[in-house]
């Protein structure tokens, strides 16, 4: 924990964890007054895991910027080139949160847990940003007036691999403006899923979800997807009751439109 008055050392793995104080006074010589740490004889062991943009594991190693955060301390350190673990030890037992950081990917976050022979274990899950590749490349809509019917065909460049998983989030507003930003759409959902070996996703059906949020018949609706990644987190606005995600990617501009049936 680091406030205004001192900053947190850790000398090593399992080594000595001190606070130092610095104190300057008007008029007098600076004074360094160490504060020892409570440690322990727990040891946070961290494994640093890894996706591709298709959600499949691969391999990752160093160099890799952990952190890990506790009731009473904030230790950092490097996983080198070659490695995907480390090691925190002489901790006393307390809740821990571990975060991985890496060029390329989305910062990670996760609990030490196991709770097994004084040693806690962490395996944060790297997932990387959208290439430039990731991105719906055209959308088709496909209504049906007879009985009302509302489906989107969308288009990658992209073909997924077979043990790979990706899905699309669809946005539709009453404007050419629509975009995944809070205001620019009146409905989003995200039941579409890619299928293995394609480059197409075909989603459900939502006549009845854009009803619901009030779009009359004979209202022209534009609509646009994103890709979602594997750090993409949906959450609900409180007012609107509208779904909101995060970490989508931002390559798509794909925009269609149709006539409400």
């Amino acid at each position: 924990m680091i406030d205004l008055r001192g900053f947190l050392r850790n000398k090593g793995c399992g080594g000595i964890l001190a606070f130092t104080v610095i104190s300057v006074i008007v008029g007098c010589e600076s004074s360094v007054a160490p504060i020892e740490l409570p440690g322990g004889d727990w040891t946070v062991a961290v494994t640093v895991q890894a996706t591709d943009g298709f959600g499949i594991h691969v391999p990752v190693t160093g160099p890799i910027y952990i952190t890990l955060t506790g009731g009473d301390r904030t230790l950092s350190s490097v996983i080198p080139e070659g490695l995907s673990s480390f090691a925190f030890t002489g901790l006393p037992f307390q809740t821990y949160v571990v975060t991985a950081e890496k060029s390329g990917f989305y910062p990670a976050h996760t609990y030490a847990s196991g709770y097994y022979y004084s040693s806690l274990n962490a395996a944060p899950l790297l997932v990387p940003l959208p290439s430039p590749r990731m991105e719906i490349d055209s959308i088709q809509t496909q209504v049906n007036t007879t009985t009302p019917r509302v489906r989107l065909l969308l288009f990658t460049e992209e073909t997924l691999p077979e043990g790979g998983s990706r899905y699309a989030v669809v946005f539709a507003g009453l404007t050419p403006e629509v975009s995944p930003r809070f205001g620019d759409y009146v409905f989003a959902f995200s039941h579409a899923s890619q299928l293995a070996g394609s480059s197409q996703i075909l989603t459900e059906d939502f006549y009845r979800e854009l009803h619901i949020a009030g779009v009359a018949s004979g209202t022209r609706v534009y609509v646009t997807s994103r890709l979602a990644t594997g750090a993409t987190y949906a959450s609900s606005d409180p007012e609107t009751g509208l779904q909101l995600f995060t970490n989508l990617e931002d390559n798509t501009r794909a925009i269609a439109s149709f006539v409400m049936p």
